[in-house]
């Protein structure tokens, strides 16, 4: 058979990188962040849970990164705004965002649906993001201009999801 074709790791890199990723402590957010640090960024997993943001971030060291993981909600403008500069103070500027937080608590017909639970999903999966681009963008616009975002998403983004109309 054919040789395997080699990829370059200096190709995937994110040596002297610092990433910021929302959602980490759990399934995809996680796995971002361990893939993150195993490509060389020191990266800042954030997430509501303290427990599981510290397993991910032990997670992230056992894949060779550095972590420092900061517990934040990403519908608070001002936990948001004080996990930045916590990060920045350990870790240098971030030029590295991966808004991965969002909830779908909502399984059912959109005629039942409160308005309570509909602003909330909003808060977090569309405000949130916004929040931490925002965030991000100010600092990196007070800097070289330089960095990548990364915004999760899901099929419900491109096509109607039954029972799922919020998310």
């Amino acid at each position: 058979g054919r040789p395997k074709p080699r990829m370059d790791e200096d190709a995937f890199s994110l040596t002297d990188s610092v990433a910021l990723v929302t959602g980490a402590s759990r399934v995809i957010g996680e796995a971002i962040a361990v893939a993150f640090g195993r490509a060389g960024a020191a990266v800042v997993p954030v997430a509501r849970s303290t427990d599981a943001l510290e397993d991910t971030a032990e997670r992230i060291r056992e894949a060779g990164g550095e972590a420092v993981p900061v517990p934040a909600d990403v519908t608070d403008g001002d936990e948001i705004r004080a996990a930045f500069d916590t990060a920045e103070a350990e870790l240098g500027p971030i030029d590295r965002l991966v808004n991965n937080a969002g909830i779908n608590p909502y399984f059912g017909n959109t005629g039942d649906l409160d308005v309570e639970t509909w602003e909330e999903i909003f808060a977090v999966n569309a405000t949130g993001t916004f929040r931490c681009t925002r965030e991000f963008g100010r600092r990196v616009h007070e800097r070289d201009g330089s960095g990548a975002v990364v915004n999760v998403g899901s099929v419900g983004s491109l096509r109607g999801l039954p029972y799922q109309a919020p998310y």
